[in-house]
């Protein structure tokens, strides 16, 4: 699945409450089929064709929302946390902007990795939710590697493209 203007618990909330009235809708139709045999076309319908809906609306619902993880003019934001990595142990989470590296704003991720690339101690502040939130100090290993994926700032050699059609988009393209 995929989030990009929800989080990714946001997200799954959303995705259940789809598919719990997707269900609820299909488990009508079985019934009203139990007792009226002539509704169970509409439930043999509605299994396949009901799922795709939920897949639809919640890919429509991302991809037409406003990005939450997008740079910021705060510092950099961070995508995700490698567990037990210095950033994991300090705290930072995914969503939270690094704003501040003993002292310097980072403007970008090539910045932030420049202000981490040598080991040793090293004052962090970010803030979570648009306030500040911490500033510990991380002690970074001997190979600088902090701990964290930061957004995508538009100007990566490599990307994912999302263009996978649904089976309604392929039975059709399989019918011309």
């Amino acid at each position: 699945d995929l989030a990009t203007a929800r989080t990714p618990v946001a997200k799954s909330r959303l995705a259940a409450l789809y598919l719990a009235g997707y269900s609820l809708v299909l488990f009508a139709l079985a019934v009203a089929a139990g007792h009226l045999p002539s509704l169970a076309w509409a439930a043999a319908l509605f299994s396949p064709l009901g799922h795709e809906l939920t897949i639809y609306l919640g890919k429509q619902t991302e991809l037409t929302g406003r990005p939450l993880y997008t740079p910021r003019p705060e510092g950099v934001m961070v995508l995700d946390v490698l567990p037990r990595s210095p950033a994991w142990y300090a705290g930072v989470r995914s969503g939270d902007i690094i704003y501040e590296v003993d002292g310097v704003r980072p403007c970008d991720r090539s910045t932030l990795q420049s202000l981490l690339a040598s080991p040793g101690a090293k004052e962090i502040g970010f803030l979570r939710q648009g306030r500040e939130f911490a500033r510990e100090v991380v002690v970074l290993p001997p190979d600088g590697r902090f701990g964290i994926i930061s957004v995508p700032e538009g100007n990566e050699q490599v990307f994912l493209e999302l263009g996978a059609a649904g089976l309604l988009s392929r039975w059709k393209r399989k019918r011309r």
